[in-house]
């Protein structure tokens, strides 16, 4: 899960030009748990592109967990007038 400044800086971009444009996703949920190679040092990389990108992003270490979030979040949504 390891990626140069350069990568991150072209994941940025694109993450800012799709939320410019209308097209990024509500909400991602991310889920690696610590047996992914550089999730620890990737996790503040990757947290920081979707928000300054304005984008709702969370991280989590079990795959059910990240399910249930984006479930609820997206729900939350769909009820917001």
């Amino acid at each position: 899960m390891m990626a140069s400044s350069n990568t991150l800086e072209t994941f940025a971009d694109g993450l800012k030009a799709r939320s410019a444009q209308g097209q990024a996703p509500y909400a991602t949920a991310y889920a690696a748990d610590g047996s992914v190679e550089g999730v620890h040092v990737m996790k503040s990389f990757i947290l920081q592109c979707y928000e300054d990108a304005g984008l709702l992003i969370k991280i989590f270490t079990q795959l059910d967990d990240a399910k249930e979030w984006l479930r609820l979040t997206l729900a939350a949504a769909r009820s917001d007038p």
